[in-house]
């Protein structure tokens, strides 16, 4: 599994390694490999060589969707209670770590990393 599979291929020689990847099960005899890659590009695959397209059986790309502020303060609550010993973290700080990142991408990522350094 490639996280951010798209700053690979932005990197000099990402599309080597990936065609790489893709020719792995050319060379196993008692197991088989998959490739799946993550983006947050829905266009990545655009920049992608010729050489590793034809290798990859491309499917439906599966879209997640933005986490709007209640989803993601779910996410942070429950989160909370595992990092924080109790009190720590208001919910008031968890409703604005939450609302922060839901306007700029509804990234829970980007909500945790809030959420940590409230806690710091």
């Amino acid at each position: 599994m490639l996280d951010e599979i798209d700053i690979l291929i932005e990197k000099k020689g990402g599309n080597e390694i990936l065609y790489n990847l893709t020719r792995l099960n050319e060379n196993l005899d008692l197991c088989r490999t998959s490739v799946i890659g993550i983006s947050n590009k829905l266009k990545f695959m655009e920049y992608l060589d010729a050489r590793v397209t034809s290798n990859l059986d491309e499917e439906e790309p599966i879209v997640f969707h933005p986490y709007n502020a209640n989803q993601l303060a779910d996410i942070l609550k429950q989160r909370a209670k595992i990092a924080f010993k109790e009190d720590v973290i208001d919910d008031g700080v968890v409703k604005l770590c939450a609302g922060l990142a839901a306007k700029e991408h509804g990234d829970a990522r980007k909500a945790l990393q809030l959420l940590r350094k409230a806690g710091e």
